[in-house]
């Protein structure tokens, strides 16, 4: 799938929740509800201020549970086509069923093998950067799933976790990648470096608890009173290098749980294309990642 301009107001985004799945059988949204998850995403892209949508270099995929996004280099000819190449390959690469079969120990392996594999795009010239992230089944029952992702070059991914802070809710940043440059301003970039040079992060996502007496055991909750959500992003180095760690998070204590992922992706794309600091193509894909509580 290729990313979305904004600028057009155009979107795409791909939705898997539990409540949609009345009549659904064994698809694949029903298939990772049963594991007590519900898993919600959006990709949200807004080309370099200034230019038309169509020269946006930046690409996206969206599957159930795996999600990419890839930052065509501008300075080498055939990039946007390369990019959306690569999504491609990557979004058949990273199934349902190849994610599930997938042990967190074993992720960067896969991220690696899914890269290597993909950036030998059959395109004429282009490069970009690369991150892939997954939401993993748990091996231990305290913990809902776990958040892996893998970047080369500048883009990255981050995931937020609840925290309880008063009558709301608040996120912290748990896990960030980073960045793979070879100097400044040259990132790693496929096809040129091999896919090893990947920077991986895995991080737990803890399963809520039920409310108990105290303080220490309140749910974190949002204002619909449900439990909130972990929420992954990806995104293009256009958030980052617009958009501060401490203004990101803000955004997302601030939407989280409350609206549906696209408008927390619109939300920063638009933030960080207004600022100008260094204009760039802007993309972010949006991922949450909602477990019911245990007992």
């Amino acid at each position: 799938m290729g990313s979305t301009d904004g600028h057009k107001r155009w979107r795409m985004t791909f939705i898997t929740s539990a409540w949609l799945l009345a009549g659904s059988g064994d698809s694949e949204a029903a298939q990772i509800a049963r594991k007590g998850i519900r898993i919600r995403a959006a990709s949200f892209s807004r080309a370099k201020p200034g230019r038309l949508p169509f020269t946006n270099e930046d690409a996206s995929f969206v599957n159930p549970t795996s999600f990419g996004v890839l930052d065509g280099v501008s300075s080498a000819k055939g990039s946007r086509a390369y990019s959306r190449g690569v999504a491609q390959r990557l979004r058949g690469r990273l199934s349902l069923r190849t994610v599930e079969a997938c042990l967190p120990r074993d992720w960067a392996r896969l991220a690696e093998e899914s890269l290597e594999h993909a950036r030998h795009t059959p395109t004429v010239g282009g490069a970009c950067t690369a991150t892939v992230a997954a939401v993993l089944p748990a091996a231990e029952a305290s913990d809902a799933a776990i958040w892996c992702a893998s970047s080369l070059g500048d883009s990255g991914a981050m995931l937020f976790l609840p925290m309880y802070a008063g009558s709301r809710s608040s996120y912290r940043l748990a896990s960030r990648t980073s960045n793979g440059m070879h100097a400044p301003n040259c990132p790693y970039q496929m096809p040129a470096d091999p896919a090893r040079l990947a920077s991986v992060r895995t991080q737990p996502i803890p399963r809520p608890t039920a409310p108990r007496q105290g303080p220490a055991g309140v749910l974190a909750a949002n204002r619909s009173g449900k439990a909130s959500p972990a929420i992954g992003l990806l995104y293009s180095d256009g958030l980052v290098d617009n958009v501060s760690e401490a203004e990101i998070c803000d955004e997302v204590s601030r939407r989280a749980g409350n609206q549906h992922p696209i408008e927390l992706a619109r939300a920063l794309v638009h933030r960080a294309s207004r600022m100008r600091i260094k204009p760039d193509d802007i993309t972010v894909v949006c991922v949450e990642i909602r477990a019911t509580p245990s007992a």
